[in-house]
């Protein structure tokens, strides 16, 4: 599923038939926002991540950021493009040909939890790095303890979560092996056309 808001068609009986195409063997793999098509749903082990200083930012507060800091102050926010360091399950067959760390690019704060059932095969520790490109304060908060790449197995299959997309316009060549494993390497106990 490549990137894309999917709310109008992923309703419960459209997901329903997802689930009984993975359980029956089948691989969905979602990428960057398509991968919210699945958090909180029932079935699915993903959820997002919350973040205690989303609450506290009230609206009053912020009408009283003066005029000519409101830009920036709305800026530790954003996250514009940024490559982030992240740790890798090398064992992983999503992970073959990869050591024990990944460079991801961030286009955004989108920010999940570990999977607590399934593969955490990328994620960003509790301490992020941002090695390059610009990421505000509030959106590297959010990104503490992420998943990056999982799979969730069900039934038969796997629906694997690309929160980054590993083949961003094309450029991005250092996600390209996570991809092909993902639709090569994983879960593929069993040959089916």
């Amino acid at each position: 599923m490549p990137s894309g808001w999917y709310g109008s068609v992923l309703n419960d009986s459209t997901l329903d038939k997802v689930k009984d195409f993975v359980r029956g063997g089948g691989k969905v793999i979602a990428i960057a926002n398509a991968v919210g098509s699945f958090a909180g749903k029932s079935g699915f082990n993903l959820k997002r991540n919350s973040n205690s200083s989303d609450d506290d930012d009230t609206s009053s507060d912020n009408n009283l950021t003066p005029y000519a800091e409101r830009e920036n102050a709305s800026t530790t926010n954003f996250i514009t493009g940024s490559i982030f360091k992240t740790k890798v399950d090398p064992t992983h067959p999503m992970a073959f040909g990869y050591d024990d760390t990944y460079y991801s690019l961030k286009l955004g704060s989108n920010s999940y939890s570990y999977l607590d059932k399934g593969f955490n095969v990328s994620y960003i520790p509790e301490e992020v790095t941002n090695v390059a490109g610009f990421a505000g304060d509030n959106a590297k908060a959010k990104l503490s303890k992420s998943l990056i790449f999982g799979e969730e197995r069900m039934g038969r299959g796997s629906v694997i979560y690309m929160v980054d997309d590993p083949l961003f316009r094309a450029f991005w060549h250092n996600g390209k092996l996570f991809f092909a494993n993902a639709i090569f390497l994983t879960n593929n106990g069993k040959y089916r056309l």
